[in-house]
């Protein structure tokens, strides 16, 4: 099933507001056009999670929705160690490099940690990579890379932001209802409709709530427990693979 077309979800917003199309804010601009801005909040904000209150409590409620995951492929450079992300990606969700036939996955360590173990890596021996250090819009790569080696990364994206009405948004139409939803609240907020807004809002709430438990309801996945010991010691070189320190 093809995506939505932005106008669609723009003129049932524009019904639940009981609002034209050609009816202009303050400012002069018509509610269609602002309702462009509605709806590029609302999908940035089911993109990076929503705050729930429920009481005296208060908690963050995202996920990574499966709409926006995306793969991409890099090929390394003999000695370069940092690479950038893609452009608009939102988080990373696993990141493999290939070496000929055989792959394996990288292991994401954060800076503070690496550096600390490792200050300089340009002078450690240069190897397949094991581990991807984050770096704000690009990673580091360690060992630096002693050869070509295809990066594989799997992100969720940011959605495409919607200029025009006529553009297809990134959500699967099964989030529809949520969209509108959020654009409609908004949209009372807008035009100072502060009961509707607040009865919208809920109603938006809760369908985000079920499209979260929804997207990580996974049939195939059946986890498995996993044994540990408690007599794991510090063991192998450290100076060769410093995040290595226990012999699994």
């Amino acid at each position: 099933m093809a995506n939505t077309l932005a106008s669609v979800l723009i003129d049932e917003t524009l019904d639940n507001l009981s609002r034209s199309s050609t009816a202009t804010t303050r400012s002069g601009a018509t509610l269609s056009a602002t309702a462009i801005t509605w709806l590029n909040r609302t999908m940035l904000e089911i993109t990076g999670g929503m705050v729930i209150r429920e009481g005296n409590r208060t908690k963050i409620v995202k996920t990574n929705f499966v709409d926006l995951n995306k793969h991409y492929q890099m090929s390394t450079v003999d000695g370069t160690k940092n690479y950038s992300f893609p452009s608009n990606y939102n988080e990373i969700i696993t990141i493999r490099a290939i070496d000929g036939t055989s792959s394996h996955k990288l292991r994401l360590t954060l800076p503070h940690v690496f550096d600390k173990a490792v200050p300089y890596p340009e002078g450690e021996s240069e190897d397949r990579p094991s581990f991807y250090i984050p770096r704000g819009n690009s990673f580091d790569l360690f060992p630096i890379p002693d050869d070509v080696y295809v990066v594989q990364c799997h992100v969720n994206i940011l959605p495409t932001t919607i200029t025009a009405t006529t553009d297809t948004i990134d959500f699967e139409p099964n989030k529809d209802d949520l969209i509108v939803a959020g654009m409609t609240y908004r949209g009372f907020r807008h035009i100072q409709m502060y009961e509707d807004s607040a009865y919208w809002k809920l109603e938006y709430r809760d369908m985000f709530i079920g499209a979260v438990e929804m997207n990580e309801d996974m049939p195939d996945w059946e986890p498995q427990g996993q044994g540990f010991d408690t007599d794991k010691v510090i063991s192998g070189n450290y100076w060769s693979k410093p995040f290595i320190l226990i012999n699994p």
